[in-house]
């Protein structure tokens, strides 16, 4: 049967939900930790006691979100809309309510003004190089990522990193301060911006604030690990909801709430002072409709045709597909594929590899061994089991536009997705869409 195409459901039970926690209860004070003088270069006043009447009026169920990056980049002079699963799944939405997406534009070299994209009001958050390396590279994803990751790599403390990260936090909280209707619902995105809740709740107490982390969330012997566990905690239990992925993932957080600030856990909520945030698993997932309508067109079609002629026309064509990060397993898989040719349980010629890895995160540290490890490994598999026309590992270290993807996911027998840790791998669902 055809899929129907409907927005995103766990986007959808998560602003249903958002709507029916909100509470009417006092609000938690926040400290407002000040970075050194050095750091701030922004003019935004912190200590504004932003009142009812002086937010901006418009429609309450306006939805706000709050992501690391705007849903579309610079490529050249021109705005194109940015991949990931993130923006398929929340962009559609926005447009539907008519929302607005508060956001970095990813640059760091030009003023990005506010407009429209589709029927979303986008609002950019400037972000200098230098706090791109500290907040984005540095505590976000030589941090935050592994920590949360069940640290699988050692994550990296450094002070420094950390006021950078608290800086560009409230410097998001203030922008949707700044934006957001009366009454709004606000929907903040993932590790990056883990305090912005509290500080949100502080400035704006008329909004309803819903956090959802799209990776991990690790027990409570690894997350007392990090120096800032307990700020890092507050400003997540700020929101009125925070959703994660997993029943797993929700039993952590609540675990951590009650093992180390103290609070008084319940199945699905958690009490801290005053305040009452509900905790859920709303899966990610994807527009399946969109992906069969794709996937079913006759230039997919053939270019699939074309891609199972450059492979061979193997009897059965295995695929990944994956950000190149260590978290995603492609070495363990590359390993594993080398161990069955020698194993003589496949055979290189009737049973190729293709692996897309699109480079990330090339700036941070692990990223590029990652990299090249994968290339060593795809060599080495290549020399002894491939021909000079024929390799078995056919290896793209590039992004792919939706309609090429698609084709591959066509083309493709096996979808061969083996992450070491993971939030939500969307890859797989496409795969089977």
């Amino acid at each position: 049967m055809t899929p129907t195409c409907s927005p995103p459901r766990g986007a959808s039970l998560l602003l249903r939900a958002v709507s029916a926690e909100q509470e009417a209860e006092p609000i938690v004070t926040i400290v407002n930790e000040k970075s050194p003088t050095r750091d701030r270069d922004w003019s935004y006043d912190l200590d504004r006691d932003w009142s009812d009447d002086e937010a901006p009026r418009g429609n309450c169920d306006e939805l706000v979100v709050v992501a690391n990056r705007l849903p579309v980049r610079f490529v050249g002079d021109q705005w194109v809309r940015s991949p990931g699963g993130l923006v398929s799944a929340l962009l559609p939405v926005a447009n539907k309510l008519g929302g607005a997406w508060v956001g970095w534009a990813g640059v760091t070299d030009r003023d990005v003004t506010p407009h429209c994209h589709g029927g979303t009001r986008l609002r950019p958050v400037s972000v200098c190089a230098s706090e791109a390396k500290e907040f984005y590279e540095g505590y976000s994803n030589a941090g935050l990522w592994p920590l949360l990751h069940d640290a699988i790599r050692p994550p990296v403390h450094d002070a420094a990193w950390w006021h950078t990260y608290q800086r560009v936090n409230r410097r998001f909280a203030t922008t949707v301060a700044r934006s957001a209707t009366c009454g709004a619902r606000v929907l903040v995105q993932d590790y990056q911006l883990m305090l912005v809740p509290r500080m949100l709740r502080e400035l704006r107490p008329d909004l309803r604030i819903a956090f959802f982390l799209h990776t991990p969330f690790p027990s409570p012997d690894i997350v007392a690990t990090c120096p800032e566990h307990v700020e890092l905690l507050h400003g997540l239990l700020g929101a009125d909801l925070v959703g994660v992925q997993t029943s797993r993932d929700s039993r952590h957080l609540r675990q951590c709430a009650f093992e180390l600030l103290d609070a008084d856990a319940k199945p699905d909520f958690v009490r801290h002072g005053a305040r009452r945030t509900a905790i859920g698993a709303f899966p990610v997932a994807i527009d399946a409709g969109h992906v069969h309508e794709l996937a079913s067109r006759a230039d997919v079609a053939a270019h699939a045709s074309a891609i199972r002629a450059s492979t061979g026309a193997p009897t059965d064509l295995l695929l990944g597909v994956d950000r190149l990060d260590y978290t995603k397993g492609i070495e363990t898989r590359l390993l594993a594929y080398r161990w069955l040719l020698r194993a003589g349980a496949l055979d290189a010629a009737s049973t190729p590899m293709v692996q897309i890895a699109v480079p990330s995160r090339e700036g941070v540290l692990g990223y590029g061994r990652t990299k090249r490890t994968v290339v060593e490994i795809t060599r080495a598999i290549n020399d002894e089991f491939g021909a000079p026309d024929r390799p078995a590992v056919h290896r793209r270290l590039e992004e792919l536009d939706e309609t090429a993807l698609a084709a591959h996911y066509r083309a493709a027998d096996v979808m061969v997705v083996t992450p070491i840790r993971d939030g939500m791998n969307l890859v797989a669902k496409e795969f089977i869409a």
